[in-house]
């Protein structure tokens, strides 16, 4: 027991000095150009590569985050229909739904395609008529529309929501009266009749979406007197916390209800945007590891400079008992010293730079004349970005390993050193 704690000590303590001797070796000698420039580029390019890689992951992070907030937090997560059969019994099947754990809304809709009058300026519409939550503070229109309003939506009155593109088109502002006109099917004396029902505005959304171009809400009772159908809905959408376990939900759903319902998820419209965000991250990731590993190559010059400059010491360390192990073990610390500073000076500049990132933007547009990201083209017009402290964490190691292996083959060359040899001349 006694002689394991001693060894550990000596372990410790070899190591402390070895610290020690790494951090006394990496004061730069000012008379060596060669070394004090490679030293200088070395971190410099791998501090580079680490604040891009920061700023590309912060970027990545930032879109997928405004997709969840623009897009999905919009459009439903999951949308459940009756296979080939009028969706007569809804009220059952959503009763059996929200007794599902994870489902944080769940309500019926009525989808709709009519044709919107005002000023002699006409306009075909996607409307949505959406049924109301017992709790009105877990709509999710909540987010968009103030409590007083919702309350006043859902009042069985003829009251619409329209998007900013809509109302800018037929020049409409809040509180307006619009003609909203339908096809009423008459089977009975085999012609195509219109119906007309007109709704007030009562909130304009901008929601800068390609979704938002021709689209209107309107509660579902309205929905159905349009259709002269109370009992049918066109299906019941969902909305969870977890927008990738959805499948694992529709597989739930099915065994309450037992019925034969056709299930569509969030994925089926939107689930490319997700995989071109991670293809572009795994790019990002490769392309900025590759200058990052390129650049701790320099380490390797560094390294053998150092063994050269440094060779008449470390043949006195020799001299003094200290083992080939040791020695090599100070150059791999000084080569891990140069990814640790270099990781820190990158990790500011990246941090700073993302913090930064829209206002130097919109300098360079202010320089350029034109705006980069037009909300006329993009569902966004700024670039978002969002910093994880696991990808910095990430990064910061991926360096360290990177200048570990880098300092691995040169400190090698130790074992080659015979310090009677060196001490003579």
């Amino acid at each position: 027991m006694i002689h394991t704690f001693n060894l550990i000590k000596n372990f410790i303590k070899k190591f402390y000095f070895s610290i020690i001797i790494a951090m006394r070796f990496s004061k730069l000698n000012k008379k060596n150009n060669t070394l004090l420039f490679l030293y200088i580029f070395s971190t410099f390019s791998i501090s580079i590569g680490v604040a891009s890689l920061i700023i590309g992951l912060s970027i990545m992070n930032g879109f997928k985050s405004e997709i969840n907030n623009k897009i999905l937090n919009f459009v439903p997560h999951g949308e459940i229909k009756k296979f080939n059969k009028p969706f007569n019994n809804w009220k059952f099947i959503l009763k059996k739904i929200k007794k599902i754990k994870g489902i944080m809304y769940a309500e019926p809709y009525i989808n709709i395609n009519a044709l919107i009058e005002k000023n002699n300026k006409f306009k075909i519409l996607f409307i949505k008529g959406l049924g109301i939550n017992k709790n009105i503070k877990n709509n999710f229109l909540r987010k968009y529309i103030s409590y007083n309003e919702l309350i006043n939506f859902f009042s069985k009155k003829n009251q619409i929501i329209i998007s900013k593109n809509v109302s800018n088109y037929l020049s409409v502002k809040k509180g307006d009266w619009i003609k909203v006109i339908l096809s009423n099917n008459n089977l009975k004396n085999n012609f195509l009749s219109l119906k007309t029902l007109y709704f007030q505005v009562i909130k304009i959304l901008n929601y800068n979406l390609i979704l938002d171009k021709n689209f209107a809400i309107i509660p579902l009772y309205n929905a159905q007197k349009l259709l002269n159908n109370k009992k049918n809905i066109s299906g019941i959408f969902i909305k969870i916390k977890n927008i990738f376990n959805i499948n694992n939900f529709f597989l739930k759903i099915k065994k309450k209800c037992n019925e034969q319902l056709i299930m569509k998820s969030w994925k089926y419209t939107f689930n490319y945007i997700y995989k071109d965000i991670k293809i572009i991250k795994i790019i990002i990731h490769l392309s900025m590891m590759l200058v990052i590993l390129v650049s701790c190559f320099n380490i390797i010059s560094i390294i053998i400079i150092v063994l050269k400059d440094k060779i008449y010491d470390i043949a006195i360390l020799y001299t003094l008992g200290l083992n080939y192990r040791f020695t090599r073990f100070i150059f791999i610390l000084y080569g891990i010293r140069i990814g640790i500073n270099s990781s820190i000076i990158g990790s500011i500049i990246g941090i700073i730079f993302t913090l930064n990132l829209n206002f130097l933007i919109k300098k360079i547009e202010i320089l350029l004349g034109y705006k980069i990201l037009s909300e006329k083209i993009y569902f966004i017009d700024f670039i978002p970005s969002k910093i994880y402290c696991l990808d910095i964490i990430y990064v910061f190691f991926i360096t360290i390993i990177f200048s570990f292996l880098a300092s691995l083959n040169p400190s090698k060359k130790i074992s080659s050193i015979n310090p009677i040899k060196i001490l003579k001349k």
